[in-house]
């Protein structure tokens, strides 16, 4: 069972043919093209000494660290998000950089750079996270964390135990998968689906636990300011083009003879005669 959860082709480095992964005189992870020509790296501006290791942990976090002291971490791939939120790894905001840690989509299956929709913790005084298209368009919310479950989802934390942590440097969320026989993962698509991903640890495929949105009707505004789905509508918010609204529209053409959305009359004032 293979997935992959980080690739450098998202912060920026192309991987081809003949590339290999070194770690440079000064210390930094360094991806090289076939040509030797350094096309990602950590860029840590410090120099590192040279016991400076790369491991791979049990986690799926890529780190950079002292041999000769394991617990002193100078970089690791939980800080640097792609598409995949593993278990242990934060999604929330450094304060030192003021960096979002957030999940941003693959542009499409064949290619991993980044795509058009993200998944980030609020910073207003509503503690939840969002989706959103182009990093700028809101288009659904979890609902606010109670401290132990979403609003709109507690349905999530049946299988994952969420953590708020907010400390000097950074402010996050984070999670634990609560049966050790179990495999998580969360994933936003380039369709836009935020998944959450299971398997049991003794099989060898991934299957979807959760899918949201869950439907069209709980895409933020989708029918605009006065209009709403018919409650039996129910279909999976799963197609998405240009923009959430166009992809869905687009989505929804599959059913002949059942309007989209139904408009609810609005009375305007009617103009003040002066006399």
């Amino acid at each position: 069972m293979e997935s992959l959860s980080w690739d450098s082709s998202h912060q920026g480095g192309t991987i081809g043919q003949g590339s290999a992964l070194e770690i440079s005189q000064n210390g930094n992870l360094v991806l090289m093209s076939h040509d030797s020509d350094a096309v990602w790296s950590t860029n840590l501006m410090s120099t590192l000494p040279e016991t400076v290791e790369a491991v791979l942990l049990d986690s799926g976090n890529l780190i950079l660290r002292d041999g000769l002291s394991p617990s002193t971490v100078f970089w690791q791939s939980f800080d640097h998000p792609t598409d995949t939120w593993l278990p242990g790894a934060s999604l929330g905001l450094d304060k030192i950089t003021g960096r979002a840690q957030r999940l941003v989509s693959c542009k499409n299956a064949d290619d991993p750079s980044p795509g058009m929709f993200s998944v980030e913790m609020s910073q207003d005084k509503v503690l939840e996270f969002f989706l959103q298209w182009n990093m700028s368009m809101t288009y659904w919310r979890s609902g606010a964390w109670n401290g132990n479950v979403f609003g709109s989802v507690p349905e999530i934390s049946y299988l994952t135990s969420f953590s708020f942590v907010s400390s000097e440097n950074s402010t996050y969320y984070t999670y634990t998968v609560l049966n050790r026989a179990v495999l998580s993962m969360f994933v936003i698509n380039e369709l836009g689906s935020f998944e959450q991903l299971t398997s049991l640890r003794s099989h060898h495929s991934w299957s979807p636990t959760y899918v949201l949105p869950k439907n069209q009707s709980d895409i933020i505004a989708f029918c605009g300011a006065f209009g709403s789905l018919p409650g039996a509508l129910q279909i999976p918010a799963r197609v998405y083009m240009d923009s959430p609204k166009q992809g869905l529209m687009i989505g929804l053409q599959g059913v002949p003879g059942q309007p989209l959305c139904s408009v609810a009359i609005v009375i305007q004032p009617r103009a003040r005669m002066d006399s």
